[in-house]
């Protein structure tokens, strides 16, 4: 068991709150439990703390140490947020902050399961005695999984079980690429210069021999054109005829232009439409053949056997 002193050798920088919050775990009377992993975009991990006897605030301190008592004898620890680097470490990295339950009138959002949340602020309790909890918020793109990180090797600490993951998915579009070609003219433009004609006397003063001369006079501040040159240049120009999906459910791969539909993906869900119906998806009271299926759960909903589609293969885990 982990004396919370031990902690403050864990100070010296490049670490998180949730390294800290695995360590402070370890101290006596706590507990936690960490919702399950998740297919996300806008990613929220509850962590839920049951505390006998600790409570723990943080709040910017300065040069303190990274855990603190304000008295000898207090049951409560302070996180000082100038000695962290960060709120949480991920593999690959991105961006994190850490949200606490909040009234409505405070709150930054209102999350669908974790109620009213807001920032993390100087001066809150993270982990009060008794229950409590926060959430580990973080954006990442759709394709991308994401790992909690921890670089934890100490025969003090437990097992580490704050560590959900962020599942993204594979999206790879099967195209039909073709070339197309077209003219790009390139100018050239310098200073204008004209010829001229001008009468010249070589017998001066008495000037009876005379001959014209053509001589180029440049005109300030303007500019004329050169030359031109003409080239012929490409563009590959492509389209997407299919998709193959892959995440921790299985895989689907779809080539919908052979099977004769068009498919387009709608948030998270893909919307195919057979081709005699549309290029939209108009609703199931539509009357048109439609396949939907969600990206994030592989769950699949048609008005058809899709099991006679030739070129729709699915295989769950």
């Amino acid at each position: 068991m982990v004396k919370w002193q031990t902690i403050i050798s864990y100070g010296g920088g490049g670490i998180s709150v949730i390294f800290l919050i695995i360590l402070i775990t370890n101290l006596s009377g706590i507990s936690y439990s960490v919702s399950k992993d998740i297919f996300c975009t806008e990613c929220y991990s509850e962590i839920k703390i049951n505390s006998t006897y600790w409570e723990i605030k943080v709040e910017h301190a300065g040069n303190k140490d990274v855990v603190f008592k304000k008295l000898s004898r207090s049951r409560t620890l302070y996180i000082n947020l100038d000695k962290l680097d960060e709120f949480l470490t991920t593999e690959p990295r991105i961006k994190t902050e850490i949200l606490v339950p909040a009234t409505k009138e405070t709150a930054k959002i209102k999350h669908e399961e974790y109620g009213y949340l807001r920032n993390l602020r100087d001066g809150d309790v993270l982990i009060s005695r008794g229950s409590d909890r926060f959430v580990i918020h973080g954006s990442k793109p759709v394709n991308l999984t994401v790992k909690w990180s921890f670089n934890i090797d100490d025969s003090l600490i437990k097992a580490v079980n704050i560590d959900p993951t962020w599942f993204g998915i594979s999206i790879t579009y099967e195209q039909v690429c073709h070339n197309e070609y077209f003219k790009r003219i390139e100018r050239t433009y310098g200073k204008c210069i004209f010829k001229t004609q001008t009468t010249v006397c070589s017998d001066f003063p008495i000037n009876l021999s005379c001959s014209i001369k053509e001589v180029n006079i440049t005109q300030p501040n303007a500019e004329c054109l050169i030359s031109t040159i003409e080239y012929i240049d490409t563009i590959n120009i492509c389209r997407n005829v299919g998709v193959e999906l892959e995440n921790q459910f299985g895989r689907i791969k779809f080539n919908w232009e052979k099977e004769g539909w068009n498919c387009k993906l709608n948030n998270f869900i893909f919307e195919c439409v057979h081709q005699r119906d549309g290029d939209i998806y108009k609703g199931k009271t539509s009357g048109q053949n439609y396949i939907l299926f969600d990206i994030r759960n592989f769950k699949m909903e048609s008005n058809i056997d899709v099991s006679s589609i030739k070129e729709f293969e699915v295989e769950k885990i």
